[in-house]
């Protein structure tokens, strides 16, 4: 195994073991990714879990508005029609929803590039908190 850089010093094989253990104790699952995707992934809670929170929240409130707010009718697009500003929120809503299912679809892929970036993420912060010590 290569030693990670700190600055222009290389991590000896014991610091090595204990960033891997650590990284170990918190990653994440790309089985329990799939399965909350698979079971809850409407409401966004495989990205809660994976850390990512505004595309979570971004879901849960892209299924709240495709489900309770849709109109059925997107109508005539004429300003001088009363149920102008009707047309102009349904066709909001329906991107907003084509947006959402698209994201729930994209992650269906995107999964396992998350978790290795979060366990990335966590040996950084590992070394970095090993480069303070030093």
């Amino acid at each position: 195994m290569t030693s990670p850089v700190m600055g222009a010093k290389r991590l000896r094989d014991d610091q090595i073991q204990v960033i891997e253990l650590r990284v170990l104790d918190r990653r994440k699952s790309r089985l329990v990714a799939y399965l909350l995707w698979f079971f809850l992934g409407g409401f966004g809670v495989h990205n809660f879990y994976l850390g990512k929170l505004k595309l979570a929240t971004f879901q849960l409130f892209g299924l709240v508005v495709s489900f309770a707010l849709a109109p059925t009718d997107i109508g005539e697009i004429d300003p001088q029609n009363p149920d102008f500003v009707l047309t102009l929120v349904t066709i909001f809503v329906v991107l907003l929803s084509a947006a959402y299912f698209l994201s729930i679809l994209a992650d269906l892929f995107l999964i396992p590039s998350r978790v290795r970036s979060h366990s990335a993420k966590l040996r950084e912060e590992y070394i970095a908190e090993l480069s303070a010590k030093s």
